[in-house]
């Protein structure tokens, strides 16, 4: 409501103002491109991706990819891949030398 109304009053109306009015060389190929186009871009578009979607991107999506994917990621993967995974490692290294000892008291 606060981004429709002013980008429609300063957008679609100063730049029918300043664009068709004033130059329309300058302004109905350059200011409905940039008043009425790139105005309607940056205020009801870029206004609305400014506001509504990258708050909805910048609040809901990324805290829910800071917090929830990347706090997966950071604490539960590699907890994972550094404690389950390097904690077998030496557990079985430490078990390898018990089988070579079983073997060679086996074959001696």
């Amino acid at each position: 409501s606060n981004v429709a109304a002013s980008s429609n009053s300063n957008a679609a109306v100063s730049s029918n103002s300043n664009a068709a009015g004033s130059s329309d060389s300058n302004a109905t190929f350059s200011s409905d491109s940039n008043a009425a186009v790139s105005s309607i871009s940056n205020a009801t578009f870029s206004s609305d991706s400014n506001a509504t979607y990258s708050s909805d991107s910048n609040a809901a999506f990324s805290s829910d990819s800071n917090s929830t994917v990347s706090s997966i990621s950071n604490a539960t993967v590699p907890s994972n891949s550094n404690a389950t995974v390097s904690s077998r490692c030496p557990s079985e290294d430490a078990t390898l030398p018990h089988y070579r000892e079983s073997l060679t008291r086996g074959l001696g």
